[in-house]
């Protein structure tokens, strides 16, 4: 009875709790494409491009990307969310512009090079 229990409780404790709401793997239910900086009326660059739900499920997505200097050094970085993604659904998206964490917003003009660094996925 005691190593019914044991396994009992095992399996219970690898379910997670009801409110968990696990990462999914990006590669199997996201893409995105055609990222490129953008400069609207002002000096902020943003991140433009598309993502397409290839999940047979509704997804949240969070992507983020990091934005270098000349020098390779990190400048800035930016977090978009995307929620309620259908299956098969494909949208454009514009993000606001990267921060630096002690000067704000940067300016476009410091920014050579960008990259996403991230894309976190979850049952939406």
């Amino acid at each position: 009875m005691a190593v019914a229990s044991a396994v009992a409780a095992a399996l219970l404790a690898g379910c997670g709790g009801s409110s968990s709401n696990p990462v999914i793997d990006p590669a199997t239910t996201v893409v995105v494409s055609k990222e490129a900086l953008v400069r609207p009326s002002s000096n902020i660059c943003h991140v433009i491009g598309n993502i397409s739900s290839i999940a047979t499920f509704r997804i949240d997505v969070t992507l983020k990307w990091q934005a270098f200097d000349a020098t390779g050094k990190v400048v800035g970085t930016l977090t978009l969310a995307v929620n309620d993604l259908n299956p098969g659904e494909s949208r454009i998206f514009e993000s606001t512009g990267f921060i630096n964490g002690d000067q704000g917003l940067i300016d476009c003009s410091t920014v050579v090079s960008f990259t996403r660094n991230e894309t976190d996925v979850v049952k939406g």
